[in-house]
């Protein structure tokens, strides 16, 4: 059960999220060594390659364009969601008392399946305020953005930890597509949006990290809690990112930031023109860099694999990126890492043709754009 004193505990490890990343980027080289070849203007990349950064940039996609024909519709609901008035609360004393510690922090678990899946598991997190306290046993409503608009699909109590799990079977399951899902607490209506993935069996999916890969370096996010700094994201990013989409690869973002940063994650990649897609982030608040890193991400991917999904495309920053798409059978030529502030861990496996290396987004997106399409 989640105490009002363990919580705390574990904000204060936020202070070690720049020391953890700091420690992880111990030894990292930025003396300008160049690694792999340097493409020409008619030559494909290929495992070992570095790509150039005056191949110019790609077709400005918008965030949300997918590509014609696409089996996997991106679904979208004009309006308000529905939610009804406040319910009574099933803990008139302690969940109150909860309520009032802070906003809410809520978070999604992005559900990530095909069609195939017997049953859907809708979850989330529901808590409140710095402490990040959970609200317990209590009722959470879950609405779905469907072809003939939002609709309440299923109601769920909250565990001891404030997570609940809302499964769909039969019937209840949610059709293919894309589409966003909204959690509404009764008791006060607070709530919060998340995203569900429905591919078909056999769907491709484009996997990126995001700090140090996105945004601009990999402790800007941790600084920036306690500095309260914007977080930049480098240029032409989501325009390469884009070119993926179009091409009907399904972007996931694998990160291994806590769940707690969830909004803001979501928030961030809005507000900076990504496409949308589901995020994964780790249960732990804290996953230290290296091998710990690796085995949440690649254990994070084999479950997409499970569900009958394919990964075909990984994007990173660092070793750990690619040992983990190694583990998910990524082919090399398409393990992408974005250069140079981890070259001193990275450059050993461009150069043994592990990965292809990259410097700047518009160079990339004429490679991503000239995958082939998935189906």
């Amino acid at each position: 059960m989640t105490g009002f004193f363990r919580v705390p505990f574990r904000i204060a490890l936020l202070g070690l999220l720049s020391v953890g990343l700091t420690l992880g980027m111990a030894g990292c080289s930025d003396n300008g060594t160049s690694g792999g070849e340097d493409l020409g203007a008619d030559q494909g990349p290929g495992p070992g390659d570095d790509l150039s950064t005056d191949t110019g940039g790609g077709e400005d996609l918008g965030a949300d364009q997918g590509a014609a024909g696409d089996p996997v519709p991106y679904v979208t609901c004009d309006g308000p969601v529905p939610v009804g008035p406040k319910g009574a609360w099933r803990h008139i004393v302690a969940s109150p008392l909860v309520t009032v510690l802070g906003h809410p922090l809520h978070r999604g678990i992005d559900l990530i399946a095909t069609t195939a899946t017997a049953v859907q598991h809708i979850k989330g997190e529901i808590t409140y305020g710095v402490e990040d306290k959970a609200l317990e046993d209590e009722a959470v409503e879950v609405f779905a953005c469907l072809d003939t608009g939002w609709k309440l699909i299923g109601q769920a109590l909250t565990d001891g930890e404030g997570l609940f799990d809302l499964p769909l079977s039969g019937a209840q399951r949610l059709p293919v597509g894309q589409r966003p899902l909204f959690l509404s607490v009764i008791g006060d209506r607070s709530g919060t949006d998340m995203i569900a993935l429905l591919a078909t069996p056999g769907g491709t999916l484009a996997v990126s990290d995001v700090d140090g890969t996105l945004t601009t370096s990999e402790s800007a996010y941790p600084d920036s809690l306690v500095t309260g700094n914007p977080v930049a994201a480098w240029d032409g990013a989501p325009q390469a990112l884009s070119a993926l989409q179009k091409g009907r690869y399904r972007m996931v973002y694998l990160t291994s930031r806590g769940r707690r940063f969830t909004q803001d994650t979501r928030s961030w990649l809005k507000a900076h023109g990504f496409p949308v897609g589901p995020l994964h982030l780790a249960a732990a608040l804290l996953t230290a860099p290296g091998q710990p890193t690796v085995d949440y991400k690649a254990g994070a991917m084999m479950d997409m694999t499970k569900e009958q999904l394919t990964i075909q495309v990984g994007i990173g920053n660092r070793q750990s990126d690619i040992q983990a798409y190694q583990q998910n059978q990524v082919p090399a030529q398409h393990i992408f890492v974005k250069r140079p502030e981890f070259d001193s861990e990275i450059k050993p496996l461009i150069d043994a043709g592990q990965a292809v290396g990259f410097t700047d987004y518009p160079s990339l997106t004429p490679t991503l754009a000239a995958l082939p399409q998935a189906p």
